[in-house]
């Protein structure tokens, strides 16, 4: 990750800057939230076990705060964003990255199977995610369809979405 504090995306005041420098706004449309803890980004990675040979697809990457966790395992990491304003951002700050697509359109309107042949062949892949509330149980049944070819998945979910019953 970044180590330069000013530029983590953790930081309260980059991710302001980012938001105004890309005239953003979080949609309530589609439930946004940024992860802004770095223990949990950390933890998010580490419990999926994601190295540098793991093929890891992530949904709403948002800013990207988990996409550069990933990333920097040195993982091939495709990531789908609805939201054109951070696409845009996401292109800009990981064009770099070799190991990174970006796809841009709604998880939901996927072929899941067509998606991740395309992207990792026949290999299983890993999921890392944090969820919004509103899409949480249909992701989640989509990513049953492919459940023989998920190795791993953690996913960051709204506490009112555990609450549930």
């Amino acid at each position: 990750m970044d180590n330069n504090k000013e530029n983590k995306l953790t930081n309260l005041r980059t991710i302001h800057a980012i938001l105004k420098s890309y005239d953003l706004k979080p949609n309530k449309k589609f439930g946004q939230n940024f992860l802004i803890d770095e223990n949990v980004v950390k933890k998010i990675v580490e419990t999926c076990g994601i190295t540098e040979t793991s093929y890891v697809l992530e949904v709403g990457p948002g800013l990207g705060t988990l996409t550069e966790a990933l990333l920097d395992t040195g993982a091939k990491v495709v990531s789908v964003e609805i939201d054109h304003g951070f696409v845009r951002h996401l292109k800009d700050r990981f064009s770099s990255y070799g190991n990174f697509t970006l796809i841009e359109g709604d998880f939901l309107k996927q072929d899941l199977k067509e998606l991740t042949e395309k992207m990792f062949g026949e290999e299983p892949f890993q999921f890392a995610a944090n969820l919004p509330y509103n899409v949480t149980t249909p992701i989640l049944m989509k990513l049953l369809e492919e459940k023989s070819r998920v190795k791993t998945g953690v996913i960051m979910l709204q506490k009112e979405v555990g609450d549930r019953s």
